[in-house]
């Protein structure tokens, strides 16, 4: 029973989850229809994402497609994936006035960012990457600094209101200066520009215009009302929110204003109190309040819908403002809250229609009509769709308790015109014009599926008792066949029908009810994948398509005389083959439509190409049931799952091929110098300009390590990433969003070109690259100039002695050759005793950090070539500093000789043993794995615990504590010690004297 029960619960093929933001309501401020505005996913961003602070007052983007955000504690840079940072700095050059950052402007001709905060206003030139303080003083002389808003005309224009004043800098100028107003102590919150000639101003007592040419105020709208934010729309209609009394909206006749309507709360608008107005790209205007916002799909209609953060509306809090609107330049929509951080929405990327009729409603099953109308299946009765999407019903049970969560499969008999019902209460009926389910037979049976058969009886699918056969006039059971739940029935003629039950398939004769099983055999590959069939459905007179709980869709493909029938698993996409299908639809472009519990493929079965759609295209977060189907007469494709009915024209389903900007945005050096800690030489961009340089490497930077990002922010974890390093390797190397870097070691001098690519979030490869050049300067002893000076003196050389010893030719010139010969060997024998100087340290003659990065390196090399794993040992001599304190650093010097000539006893000829650093050693154990480098660390153990170590005429016991790490786990030499030395301080910290991890 409990079995079943949870079968049942997996078949409907759906996961809770949530597609809107919270609650969505409309109204109409002229008593019209309300407007179907359908909101697609939003992208949540906050603390626990990396932003600094969750109130985000303001939002730029800047030329680079990089988002800026405005915080209580600074302003952040984002993209897609990483947060930057910005706040106060003692050094003005490099950081704030203030950490409250009000507003944001990026200047297009320059690309610099204003900054205004409650201590002044800053701005970030794009130019030299440093933020410069500016003063605003107001006609007395005093320093005026908490500035509100900010725009940049497109004369280039500086404007600056404060609670105080507005400033202007005019284009080409340096410094701002005062603009008198007509009323003193206006608190501007908000500025636009109307035609280039005059700004209207959104102040603290009403609206306001300033003539640019002649210097002129007057007041516009709202005198003594307190506006916050001011806009024209694309249509010519000015809005105006208030801090109290709504939003207005208005016509523009010229440089007036008429007929002027208020939409308040009473209206139904979201709250009275308006932060901001934005016009979308889709031509929606949006309407930010303390509540949420409203969202005027239509500017010419006065209809809109409230969206709030809460899941309920009296959840509706302080944390539901939307402080700010942001629309970029790809048509994403940015909005700032007051304590959830920022939110994106990609309007573009609703590609399905979902029609939620009813908040909370859930929906079963659905079916269809020859006029297209459609019936569904609903928690609460039987709705009826027509064909203009007007609903009718709810029908229900005459006792209207029953209906509740019991309501299961439609079908629509055409002859009778009826709509009969299949429930946990049994078979029901609507008949025309009836206002109820009529009861009609298998009273308190679950029947779980139903169809109409060929001749016209009606075939059910119940839970417990099998497959039923019952007459539509007599309503008896003329059939009755054993089998377990079933879960879909496909009639095919009147000998022959397909019954999908939870423990195999089914194939019936009617007319002799001989039945065929087919199941999963284990020893059998052409037998079905899985036992719970969830769907089949025809695809030609020899073949069906057979969807499976959790084992994708498979081909069933009928054996013709005695040949056997052969199932074969379609499509290699990975998510589909570990879905559950819930129904398989063709639509006459070729294609498949495959319905799950979290997604819709389309799928080729010639090509085997999949796409997949997701909750960011439209699709129901929660999928959709078993059979809740339906193909309208004009190609349109409906899906029935839990969140609402989805329905779209397949020829409509295009995945936009716009891309992200692609950006370097950090480039770190490592340094054989200093090997401490990898430098950041050239850090992390912050420039508001071209972010691409050339990277020049010295003969002592030993590892780059490049990062980059595609300015994605709806979906950047679908992103993918390809890079190559022209003159190192031209293969394309491929990562996903996680792995968004490069790194190389010891590359050779010469010039290189990285280049990179992404996809956008749909998995379209963008042909446009992101390349950085990359030059490694030589030594100098192979600089050009080295190499002709040391030619240079060869010939002076040979010349000299032609001119003076000419008698002895052949005699000097084997002199010569010798001499070279030598010179040779001398440079060659220098040069090592170079290399022996810089990689062997020089108490313990073993290699020193260097002389091991090397090494290891050329290992790491030989890894990516052939996947020679190798292992490292990170060796700490415990109590060492005893050692130092007791006997003296002699005596500690003497204890690390002999500690590294043991070691060096014990390691194999193609180890390599180094001084890490003080009292560590490192080991290289090539060819080596994890237990064999385990092995190996416990047996130096054991060794240095038996040696006596001489200090002053005294013996003393040394231990030591290892931590031991394998390559195979990690994606670089950094990472894969670092897990050696988080191991050994775990050892320490386990008493010392210990090898990690123990086999």
């Amino acid at each position: 029973m409990h079995l079943i029960l949870l079968i049942t619960k997996s078949l409907r093929c759906c996961l809770l989850g949530m597609v809107f933001f919270g609650i969505i309501s409309s109204f109409s401020a002229e008593g019209s229809e309300p407007a179907k505005f359908h909101l697609p996913t939003i992208k949540k961003y906050s603390v626990i994402d990396g932003l600094s602070q969750t109130t985000v007052y303001d939002i730029a983007q800047d030329n680079n497609g990089y988002i800026w955000l405005a915080t209580q504690s600074g302003i952040d840079k984002f993209d897609g994936y990483t947060f930057t940072h910005f706040g106060p700095s003692r050094d003005l050059q490099k950081g704030l006035s203030s950490s409250l950052v009000h507003s944001l402007e990026i200047q297009p001709n320059t690309g610099d960012l204003w900054i205004g905060t409650i201590n002044g206003l800053d701005v970030l030139r794009a130019s030299d990457k440093i933020f410069e303080s500016i003063e605003l003083r107001n006609h007395q002389g005093e320093l005026d600094k908490d500035i509100r808003t900010i725009l940049v005309d497109q004369q280039d224009n500086v404007f600056v209101g404060t609670v105080k004043a507005l400033y202007l800098q005019k284009s080409g100028q340096a410094g701002f200066v005062p603009i008198s107003m007509p009323h003193q102590s206006n608190t501007i919150h908000d500025i636009i520009s109307q035609k280039n000639q005059r700004l209207l101003v959104a102040t603290s007592n009403g609206i306001l215009s300033y003539d640019i040419q002649t210097g002129l105020w007057r007041d516009e709208l709202l005198p003594r009302i307190e506006a916050t934010a001011i806009k024209i729309d694309s249509a010519g209609y000015l809005w105006v929110g208030t801090a109290g009394q709504g939003v207005f909206r208005a016509e523009t006749r010229g440089n007036s204003f008429l007929n002027v309507t208020n939409i308040a709360a009473k209206d139904g608008l979201s709250d009275n109190v308006v932060n901001d107005i934005e016009q979308m790209a889709d031509g929606s205007v949006w309407v930010a309040t303390t509540n949420g916002a409203s969202i005027f799909s239509d500017p010419n209609e006065l209809i809109f819908t409230n969206i709030s953060t809460s899941s309920s509306p009296q959840n509706s809090t302080i944390s539901d403002a939307i402080i700010t609107l942001f629309n970029t330049a790809s048509g994403l929509i940015l909005f700032g809250t007051s304590a959830q951080g920022f939110g994106v929405l990609d309007t573009n990327s609703t590609m399905f229609t979902n029609l939620g009729l009813e908040q909370g409603q859930f929906y079963y099953f659905v079916a269809k009509q020859a006029d297209d109308t459609l019936w569904l299946s609903t928690k609460s009765g039987v709705l009826k769709l027509n064909t203009d999407y007007s609903v009718e019903g709810p029908w229900k049970y005459e006792k209207d308790s029953q209906s509740a969560t019991k309501m299961r499969s439609l079908v629509f008999d055409e002859k009778n015109q009826n709509l009969w019902v299949a429930s946990k209460l049994g078979l029901g009926k609507i008949a025309p014009e009836s206002k109820v389910i009529e009861d009609v037979a298998l009273r308190d049976t679950a029947i779980y599926s139903i169809t109409i058969g060929p001749n016209g009886n009606l075939w059910l699918g119940s839970e417990f008792q099998g497959l039923l056969v019952l007459d539509v006039d007599t309503h008896k059971i003329i059939q009755n066949y054993d089998m377990p739940m079933v879960t879909y029935i496909l009639p095919i003629s009147t000998d022959e029908l397909w019954a999908a039950t939870i423990d195999g398939l089914f194939l019936i004769n009617p007319e002799t009810n001989e039945v065929s099983k087919f199941v999963n055999q284990a020893d059998n590959q052409d037998s079905l994948v899985h036992n719970v069939i969830t769907w089949i459905s025809k695809r030609d007179e020899t073949s069906f398509y057979v969807g499976t709980l959790g084992h994708g869709l498979s081909l069933l493909e009928l054996g013709v005389g005695n040949a056997e029938p052969k199932f074969t698993r379609l499509f290699s996409n990975e998510r589909l083959s570990n879905s559950s299908i819930g129904s398989v639809v063709n639509d006459n472009l070729g294609y498949l439509w495959i319905a799950t519990e979290k997604y819709i493929f389309r799928a080729n079965i010639e090509s085997g190409n999949v796409d997949m759609f997701d909750e960011n295209e439209g699709v129901n977060s929660t999928g959709y049931y078993i059979g809740a189907t339906a193909t309208k007469d004009d190609g349109t494709i409906v899906f029935v799952g839990d969140e609402g009915v989805t329905y779209f024209q397949p020829k409509d389903i295009k995945k936009p091929d716009t891309m992200p900007a692609l950006q370097f945005t950090s480039v770190s050096i490592l340094n054989g110098r200093d090997s401490h800690s990898i430098e950041e030489k050239y850090g992390q961009f912050i420039s508001l300009a071209d972010s691409v340089i050339k990277v020049v490497l010295s003969p002592d930077d030993i590892l780059l390590k490049i990062e980059f990002a595609a300015l994605e922010f709806a979906s950047p974890q679908s992103i993918e990433y390809a890079y190559r390093l022209i003159g190192f390797d031209d293969r394309w190397q491929y990562l996903d969003s996680k792995n968004r870097a490069v790194t190389y070691t010891n590359l050779d001098s010469g010039s290189y070109i990285l280049e990179v690519k992404s996809t956008n979030r749909y998995g379209l490869w963008n042909d446009k690259l992101q390349r950085m050049p990359i030059l490694v300067t030589p030594p100098w002893w192979q600089t050009i100039w080295a190499i002709i000076v040391f030619g240079i003196i060869a010939l002076l050389t040979v010349f000299t002695v032609f001119r003076w010893r000419t008698y002895a030719l052949h005699k000097r010139s084997v002199m010569l050759y010798q001499n070279v010969q030598e010179k040779t060997l001398e440079l060659q024998l220098a040069n090592e005793q170079l290399r022996l100087l810089t990689t062997l340290d020089p108490l313990t003659q073993v290699y020193n950090r260097r002389g091991f990065t090397d090494a290891v390196g050329k290992e790491f090399s030989k890894y990516k070539r052939s996947n020679e794993l190798f292992s490292i040992i990170l060796i700490d001599i415990d109590f060492f500093k005893r050692i130092n304190d007791e006997h003296g650093h002699e005596a500690g010097d003497q204890v690390l000789i002999k500690f590294a000539n043991i070691l060096s006893q014990c390691t194999r000829d193609y180890d390599i043993l180094a001084r890490w650093g003080g009292e560590e050693f490192i080991v290289l154990l090539p060819n080596t794995q994890l237990k064999d480098a385990i092995n190996i660390a416990n047996k130096y153990r054991d060794i240095i615990r038996k040696e006596k170590f001489m200090v002053a005429n005294t013996s003393i016991r040394v231990l030591l504590t290892a931590g031991v790490a394998n390559i195979q786990d990690y994606a670089s030499i950094d990472e894969c010690i670092k897990r050696a030395d988080n191991l050994l301080y775990e050892g320490k910290n386990l008493g010392r004297d210990q090898v990690l991890p123990m086999l």
